[in-house]
């Protein structure tokens, strides 16, 4: 008897079923809607090194990517029979007590794994959306559904054992992207705090300098600061520096210099002034051009605000008539209206 084939779906119920999906991986992340338990996250690790063909090895749990590291150092000494002949070793001691033995010079960072961390949620969310479409029938997709369901994060896989990283605990975001300005984007349970700005991850101690220059008076540690800023030539480090420590603060370690102010009135008589500052400092991401902003004085609060801008105004109102077309007179200037106001 023939089976009766599934009616098509309509474009709404392929919508509907596209978000189910994203929010159900976007949930494992963000909200911690998977298992968390070692068994299980064994189980699915087991599951993925017998599908590529190969013999499970020993499986050790970690409870953040940095204590997977320690343990894979602590495993790789221990199967060089380094670690043995250290004094004060004993296999009874922690993974944290057998990683200080290690000499520093002989600490390796080791890579995590091509596939099985949350980095995969993309591609397994996108073969799961045509499974559960009726497009195709991958078994293998489910699984590896079923694998970060378990609760892995990140692991490091070798042939001799593999380290699970549990998922953090705390997960901070801005737009769908890692994003944080007053802590780690992603906090786990052993401590470890991992930075990131816009999606991009931010090294430790970068952004603790950056917090501790918002809340010192020390004219020679923000002198360092400043020099360091401007002499910093990776630029996605400058962006983070930038992006910390904020508008304001920067015009001042920078000594943002005004060019040219304006007094506009507007329409219920209220008079608010507008400012055009620049840094002395070119910068090459920006064409060697200096960093420029408009600084306004609310009239009703007296609350001060910095938009950063192009750096080729030198006129206060040019600028601010292109961040905002309620400026009067705007309607005379010929731009084309950034949406930014």
């Amino acid at each position: 008897m023939a089976t009766k084939k599934k009616p098509a779906l309509s474009e709404e119920q392929k919508k509907e079923i596209m978000e189910r999906v994203k929010k159900r991986f976007t949930d494992y992340l963000l909200n911690g809607t998977t298992a968390d338990d070692p068994e299980k996250m064994i189980a699915a690790s087991q599951w993925l090194y017998s599908f590529i063909g190969l013999t499970p090895p020993p499986h050790y749990i970690a409870d953040s990517p940095v204590q997977a590291q320690r343990i894979a150092n602590v495993l790789n000494q221990e199967f060089l029979g380094n670690l043995q002949k250290i004094a004060g070793y004993s296999p009874e001691l922690s993974w944290e007590e057998r990683f200080k033995l290690i000499p520093r010079d002989k600490v390796e960072f080791h890579g995590f794994c091509y596939y099985g961390s949350a980095s995969d949620y993309g591609w397994v969310a996108n073969y799961q959306y045509f499974n559960e479409i009726g497009e195709t029938d991958n078994e293998g997709a489910r699984k590896m559904e079923e694998y970060f369901q378990a609760g892995i994060f990140d692991a490091i896989q070798f042939e001799e054992a593999c380290i699970l990283s549990r998922m953090p605990v705390r997960v901070r975001v801005e737009e769908e992207r890692l994003h944080s300005l007053d802590g780690p984007a992603l906090e786990f349970r052993d401590g470890v705090k991992i930075y990131f700005i816009r999606g991009r991850n931010v090294p430790a101690d970068l952004y603790e300098r950056c917090l501790s220059v918002l809340k010192t008076e020390d004219a020679r540690e923000i002198e360092s600061f400043r020099k360091d800023f401007i002499n910093e030539k990776n630029e996605e480090r400058r962006a983070s520096m930038f992006a910390i420590v904020g508008q304001v603060k920067m015009c001042e370690i920078l000594g943002a210099q005004e060019v040219d102010s304006v007094q506009v009135v507007h329409r219920n008589g209220e008079m608010e002034t507008i400012s055009l500052l620049k840094t002395t400092e070119k910068f090459r991401e920006l064409g060697n051009n200096p960093l420029a902003w408009v600084k306004r004085i609310c009239p009703s609060t007296g609350n001060i605000y910095y938009t950063p801008t192009r750096p080729d105004f030198d006129k206060a109102l040019d600028a601010a008539k292109f961040h905002r077309s309620g400026v009067p007179g705007a309607e005379q200037l010929d731009y084309v209206w950034d949406s930014r106001s």
